[in-house]
C-alpha cells in the first residue's frame, strides 16, 4: 500500500477535516449567538417604548376622566387620579423621548405629541377651574376634550417602536 493511503494519514486528514469542521460550527455558533442577543435587545427596548407609549395613553384617559368625575359630582377627591397624571405625564413625556434618543426620525413625532398632551392637559386644567368656579356648563364641559383627546390616543397608537 502507497504511503499516500496510509491509514495513518487518512485518521490524520480526516482528524484535520474534524477539527477544521468544529472551528467553523463554533464561528458559526457564536456569530448566531451574538446575532440573537443584539436581536434580543432590540426586542426589549420595543417592549419597552410600548410600555412607556401605554403608560402615557393610560395617564391622559385616566387623567380626562378624573376631570369628567369631579364636573359630574364637583368631588375633589375624584381629582386624585388627575393630579397623579399630571405629575406622571411629564416624567413619561420625557422617559420616551430618552428611549427614541438614538432615533432623530422620532423627534418631531414626540415633540407633536409633547403639544397634543400639553394642550389637552391645559384643556383640562381649565375646565376644572370653570367647574370651580361654578361659571361652566356641566354637558359642555363633559363633552369638551374628546375631539383632542382621541387625537392624543391616535398619535399614541402611531408611536411604535422603530
Amino acid at each position: 500500500m502507497p504511503y499516500f493511503y496510509s491509514l495513518r494519514r487518512i485518521a490524520w486528514l480526516a482528524f484535520a477535516l474534524a477539527v477544521v469542521l468544529l472551528l467553523a460550527i463554533g464561528v458559526a455558533a457564536y456569530r448566531t449567538t451574538n446575532r440573537l442577543v443584539a436581536s434580543e435587545r432590540l426586542i426589549s427596548h420595543t417592549h419597552e417604548v410600548q410600555t412607556t407609549v401605554e403608560d402615557l395613553r393610560s395617564d391622559t384617559l385616566r387623567a380626562g376622566n378624573s376631570r369628567r368625575g369631579y364636573i359630574i359630582t364637583n368631588d375633589e377627591s375624584s381629582l386624585r387620579g388627575y393630579y397623579t397624571s399630571m405629575h406622571e405625564i411629564p416624567q413619561e413625556l420625557e422617559h420616551l423621548r430618552q428611549q427614541t434618543a438614538d432615533n432623530p426620525s422620532r423627534r418631531a413625532e414626540i415633540d407633536y405629541l409633547e403639544g397634543l398632551v400639553n394642550r389637552y392637559l391645559g384643556l383640562l386644567t381649565s375646565s376644572i377651574e370653570l367647574r370651580r368656579s361654578g361659571k361652566a356648563d356641566q354637558r359642555a364641559q363633559i363633552d369638551g376634550g374628546f375631539l383632542l383627546v382621541d387625537r392624543v390616543v391616535l398619535r399614541l397608537a402611531r408611536q411604535q417602536p422603530q
